[in-house]
């Protein structure tokens, strides 16, 4: 039996500029993101809604590498 499950995190603006993100990618198929881009105003927010849906049974792990337009803080890696 394979065994999924929904997260969701939270992206903050905390600029004064929009923020752009141009790509959430997981590093593993098992794991998928949505949405996958977005543009958060300055001061917002948005969530984001992270789906664990296993092909094979065993432990799975990725990173979350979270690409985007802020010129002092670049990628992040969760």
């Amino acid at each position: 039996m394979f065994v999924g499950g929904t997260g969701t995190f939270t992206i903050f603006n905390e600029g004064n500029k929009n923020l752009t993100v141009t790509g959430i990618t997981s590093g593993n198929q098992a794991f998928t993101v949505s949405p996958a881009s977005l543009t958060v105003g300055a001061g917002g927010s948005q969530a984001v809604t992270v789906t664990f849906t296993p092909s094979q049974h065993g432990a799975q792990s990725a990173t979350l590498t979270i690409s985007n337009n802020d010129s002092d803080e670049g990628s992040i890696t969760v």
